[in-house]
């Protein structure tokens, strides 16, 4: 067995904008909906290098929230 980070080797990097002004609007099976449709994630692919060791490489806007898993 590897260590815990060879878990997500290989797995893309999920991100979903999560602003107030997407979210606010939506009911409480709104925002349920929007979560679950995956067309609203972005997907970031895992870098197999060795300098810089295996990584995601994401870009952010300051000011705004995301949500963010792997898989």
């Amino acid at each position: 067995m590897g260590e815990p980070a060879h878990l997500f080797r290989g797995m893309g990097l999920k991100v979903l904008r999560y602003d107030d002004s997407i979210l606010s609007p939506l009911d409480e099976d709104g925002k349920k909906a929007y979560i679950k449709n995956k067309k609203n994630f972005g997907t970031i692919d895992f870098k197999l290098f060795e300098k810089p060791n295996n990584s995601w490489a994401v870009p952010l806007v300051t000011g705004h929230k995301y949500r963010v898993s792997w898989g």
